[in-house]
C-alpha cells in the first residue's frame, strides 16, 4: 500500500472513530431536548384533554431509555398510559438517530403498569429536515370482556409524518374490525377503512392554514340476531379548508354507493325497509374567524387542564364526585364553563358564519330525494361580551336566518318504509290521507310525481311554501 493511501485510510479511520465516539452522545442530548418539547407542546397546544409528561430520560452513549406519562380524559374518566422509549443513537449519516421503539402500557388506579390486551408495534424514525415518521400497528386484535362484548380486527396501522410546529401528514388503515355482544346478539362489521391527509399547525391567525383529508370505507354493516339492521357500501369523503386571510371555510363532500336501513320486524328476508343508491352529501362551514377559533381552542385547553388537574388530585376527585351527586352544583359549574366558551368565541358570530348543506341527494327504487339548506348568523355590531348561555337565544333571535328546500319522489313517501308483512294497501291509503291534509294546509306541494317544500326562517318567523307558520 502506498503511503498516501495509508494516510487516507488512517484519516478515514479517525473520522469514523470520532463519529462513533462523539456524535451518539450529541444525538442523545438532542433526543432528550426534543422529547421534552414534544411532551410540553402536546399538553399545551392540543385541543384534546391530554396531559403528557416526560418523567425520565436515562441517557447512554449509543442508546437511551425514556418514559412518557399520558393521561387522557374520556368524559370524566381518566385513561392512564405509560410509554417506554428505546432510542437508538447509532449516528447513521443523514439521520440524527435511526429509530425510537415505543412500548405502550396501561396504568391502573393503584399505579401498576400492565401491557395492552393486544400487541401494538410502534416506532419513530427521525427525519433529516426535522420531525418524525411514526408508525403504529396492531397485527391482530382479539379482545373480550366479562360481559361478552368482543372486538376483533387485523392489520390496523397509523402513520404520522411531521412535527408539532409543521404540517402533519397522516395515513391510517383498518382492513377489518368487528364488534360483537354476548352470543352475537348484535354484530358490527367494518371493512377496508382508509384515511389520509395533512393538517398545518393553526397557532397564529395571520399564518396560512391548510387542511385536506380523504376517508374511504368499503363497507359497514350491523346485524341483530342474524338479521341485517343497517349497511352502507363504498363511502368516499373529502374534507378541505379554504383560507380567506382572516376567516376560513371548511368543505366536506361525501359520496356513498348504497345503503340500506331495516328493522327485522318491518322487513322480510331480502327486502330491507329502506334502500338507496348514489347518495351525495356536501356541507360546509363558511366564514369562521381564525382568531376566534384560536380563542375558543385556548379556552377548551384551559378547561382540559382543569379536568386533568382534578383527575390527578384525590381531594378534587372526591369533590367532583360530590358535585355529581349535587345536581345544582354540577349545573352551575357547567353553566360557568359554557359562558366562558361562549364569550371566548364571540368573534365567530361577528364574522357572520354560515352552516350550509350544499347538496343532499339519493336515488331509490321508488324515486329520488334531494335538498339543500343553510343557516346564517348576522354578526354586524355584535357585542360578544354580552353573551351568556341564558340570553343567547334573545341576542341571536333577530340575527339568525335560514332556508331549506326538499324534493321527494311521491312514491318514496307512499311506498317507502313499509311493513312488508302487513297490509300494504292499508298503509298506503293512510299515507295518502296524511299527504292530502298536508297539501290542503299548504305545507307540501304535490304535482303528482314529486312532493316539494321550501321553508325560510328570519326575525319575522317561519314560512313554509310561502305560508306563515310561526
Amino acid at each position: 500500500m502506498h503511503k498516501p493511501t495509508k494516510i487516507s485510510a488512517a484519516i478515514l479511520a479517525l473520522v469514523a472513530a470520532g463519529w462513533l465516539a462523539v456524535v451518539p452522545g450529541i444525538v442523545g442530548m438532542r433526543a432528550e431536548e426534543e422529547m421534552k418539547k414534544i411532551a410540553q407542546n402536546s399538553s399545551e397546544q392540543g385541543s384534546l384533554p391530554i396531559k403528557t409528561e416526560l418523567i425520565s430520560f436515562q441517557r447512554g452513549w449509543f442508546s437511551s431509555e425514556a418514559k412518557t406519562d399520558y393521561v387522557v380524559m374520556l368524559g370524566t374518566i381518566p385513561m392512564h398510559f405509560m410509554v417506554e422509549h428505546h432510542i437508538n443513537q447509532i449516528a447513521i449519516p443523514f439521520y440524527r438517530w435511526a429509530k425510537i421503539s415505543h412500548t405502550i402500557n396501561v396504568v391502573s388506579d393503584d399505579g401498576k403498569e400492565s401491557t395492552l390486551p393486544f400487541n401494538v408495534i410502534a416506532s419513530s424514525d427521525r427525519l433529516f429536515f426535522g420531525g418524525y415518521s411514526t408508525l403504529i400497528s396492531a397485527p391482530t386484535i382479539h379482545w373480550e370482556n366479562a360481559d361478552g362484548i368482543g372486538v376483533m380486527g387485523s392489520n390496523l396501522s397509523l402513520k404520522l409524518v411531521g412535527s408539532i410546529d409543521h404540517p402533519i401528514d397522516y395515513e391510517a388503515s383498518i382492513p377489518s374490525l368487528s364488534v360483537t355482544t354476548a352470543s352475537d346478539m348484535f354484530k358490527f362489521n367494518l371493512t377496508n377503512l382508509s384515511t389520509s391527509g395533512h393538517n398545518s399547525a393553526d397557532q397564529s391567525p395571520t399564518a396560512r392554514w391548510e387542511q385536506h383529508a380523504h376517508f374511504a370505507l368499503e363497507a359497514i354493516d350491523a346485524s341483530q340476531n342474524g338479521a341485517d339492521v343497517f349497511s352502507m357500501h363504498n363511502i368516499d369523503l373529502n374534507a378541505d379548508l379554504n383560507d380567506n386571510d382572516k376567516t376560513i371555510d371548511v368543505i366536506y363532500k361525501t359520496k356513498i354507493a348504497s345503503t340500506s336501513i331495516g328493522n327485522p320486524k318491518q322487513a322480510t328476508a331480502g327486502a330491507p325497509a329502506f334502500a338507496a343508491q348514489d347518495i351525495k352529501v356536501d356541507f360546509s362551514y363558511v366564514n369562521l374567524n381564525k382568531e376566534a377559533l384560536l380563542n375558543l381552542k385556548k379556552a377548551i385547553q384551559e378547561l382540559n387542564k382543569e379536568s386533568l388537574r382534578n383527575a390527578g388530585n384525590a381531594d378534587a376527585a372526591n369533590s367532583a364526585a360530590q358535585a355529581a351527586l349535587d345536581p345544582l352544583q354540577n349545573q352551575q359549574q357547567q353553566l360557568a364553563q359554557a359562558n366562558q366558551l361562549l364569550q371566548k368565541s364571540g368573534d365567530l358570530i361577528r364574522s357572520s358564519p354560515s352552516i350550509r348543506l350544499d347538496q343532499f341527494s339519493m336515488k331509490t327504487a321508488e324515486g329520488n330525494i334531494s335538498g339543500k339548506a343553510e343557516f346564517n348568523v348576522d354578526g354586524k355590531n355584535f357585542n360578544a361580551q354580552e353573551i351568556s348561555i341564558t340570553n343567547i337565544g334573545d341576542l341571536l333571535k333577530s340575527r339568525i336566518s335560514a332556508k331549506a328546500s326538499l324534493n321527494v319522489g311521491r312514491n318514496v313517501f307512499i311506498q317507502g318504509f313499509e311493513d312488508k308483512a302487513g297490509d300494504l294497501n292499508q298503509q298506503r291509503q293512510m299515507k295518502e290521507g296524511m299527504l292530502k291534509a298536508w297539501v290542503q294546509q299548504g305545507y307540501v306541494k304535490d304535482n303528482g310525481t314529486d312532493l316539494s317544500l321550501e321553508s325560510t326562517y328570519s326575525a319575522q318567523g317561519l314560512m313554509v311554501n310561502g305560508k306563515q307558520i310561526m
